[in-house]
């Protein structure tokens, strides 16, 4: 049975059948990286071709039939075929396109698409077999099959980039922890010198209460800087160690890698890199400080008001559910974004190396454009959506640790 757990999305127009076979794998107890099968399938610019997944198949001992049928197929299932299978499909787009088949029912299919925009959903059968060339490919381990698991791209492989920096990371934490305690306290020394000192007239007391106040808050802004100048130098080291790694691994690859895939795809790993160094340096980071001053808050308000940290606590189930709501809509959003602009940078590069016959030819390739203007009409709403966010971090326009 598959399991939603073992699907894999393609990383560009030419993934589609490594990313198929990874599910294969992965139904399989096999763990393999779309790289690796993207070389042994040998993978080019054109996509995988049906030799090169069989072949690829054979190299992690899955044994493959390839075979030609209709949508009699699906009504009559053949004893000793082993779901998932793989089959190949033309679009109405004309894109030729592998897609993993995980369930066959009745009057309908479970595909599983590695387009990321289309992932695991049910057809019909007979709108299947509009799109469906007739292969398919039958896949089941050997009996010398043995599990493979390629680990080295896992979340955690790359979260040991970050725990190098644990000293910088520490010290962030605690000019933050700092900053959030004298904010607190700063608050509640005001309501003193409000309720007490002023009322009753204390002005002795109330100097020195206002000057340590002032050293307070200047230990703040002190705390707030530490942490500005080590959260740029924690980017920069982030920023060093990836991108320099990145390009000493293009270095060392061979020659063949460089014709299968475009200059672009290859250019836009640097923003892939940014988006790392985002997550890494600064969601990582962050969520730990906004966690610790949660614990502080909460701790704080338990203390004020039971009943006020109760009727705080009930926004939680609301966030989560907007959360919940948004996620896959957000997420459909990111992944067309990200895509429409690696197309559009290695249009454009591919357009500067072929300028010469541009100029000769006098008129702009038609489809650069059309790259150009869908990456411009994404939907206005994932960037309403992405200023309302920046909007939202206070600790951005209004500084409160």
């Amino acid at each position: 049975m598959f399991n939603y757990k073992n699907y894999v999305s393609q990383l560009d127009e030419t993934d589609c059948g490594a990313a198929a076979l990874s599910m294969i794998l992965r139904a399989y107890k096999s763990k393999v990286s779309i790289a690796k099968i993207r070389s042994v399938a040998q993978t080019d610019k054109n996509g995988t071709t049906a030799l090169g997944l069989v072949n690829a198949a054979a190299h992690f001992k899955i044994d493959t039939k390839v075979v030609k049928a209709s949508k009699s197929f699906f009504s009559n299932l053949p004893s000793g075929i082993s779901l998932p299978i793989i089959a190949h499909v033309d679009k109405d787009n004309g894109l030729l396109h592998y897609v993993v088949i995980t369930a066959v029912h009745k009057n309908y299919l479970v595909v599983a698409d590695p387009d990321p925009t289309v992932k695991v959903h049910r057809v019909t059968i007979d709108e299947f077999d509009h799109i469906w060339t007739g292969i398919a490919f039958l896949m089941q381990p050997t009996q010398d099959y043995k599990p493979q698991k390629d680990d080295g791209d896992s979340l955690w492989a790359t979260s040991k980039i970050l725990l190098r920096q644990k000293h910088i990371i520490f010290v962030i934490i605690l000019a933050t922890f700092l900053s959030t305690l004298i904010t607190i306290g700063g608050a509640f020394f005001l309501q003193q010198i409000v309720d007490q000192y002023v009322a009753r007239k204390m002005l002795t007391t109330l100097n020195v209460a206002a000057i340590s106040l002032l050293v307070a808050y200047l230990f703040h802004g002190v705390f707030h800087y530490v942490q500005g100048v080590l959260s740029a130098v924690l980017g920069q080291r982030l920023s060093a160690e990836l991108l320099l790694a990145y390009i000493h691994h293009l270095f060392k690859l061979p020659l063949a890698f460089f014709d299968t895939r475009k200059t672009g795809e290859i250019t836009s790993r640097f923003d892939d890199a940014s988006n790392i160094i985002l997550t890494l340096g600064r969601t990582a980071v962050i969520t730990i400080l906004n966690f610790g001053t949660i614990l502080v808050i909460g701790a704080v308000l338990v203390c004020i008001s039971p009943k006020l940290f109760l009727i705080a606590m009930l926004s939680f189930p609301v966030y989560i559910l907007i959360i919940l709501a948004f996620y896959s809509l957000f997420e459909h959003w990111n992944n067309e974004t990200m895509e429409q602009n690696a197309l559009l940078n290695s249009q454009i590069i591919e357009s500067l190396h072929g300028m010469e016959c541009i100029k000769k030819l006098f008129e702009i390739s038609k489809s650069g454009v059309g790259k150009l203007r869908q990456t411009l009409k994404l939907p206005s709403l994932y960037w309403c959506a992405a200023v309302v966010h920046s909007f939202s971090r206070a600790d951005d326009i209004f500084p409160t640790s």
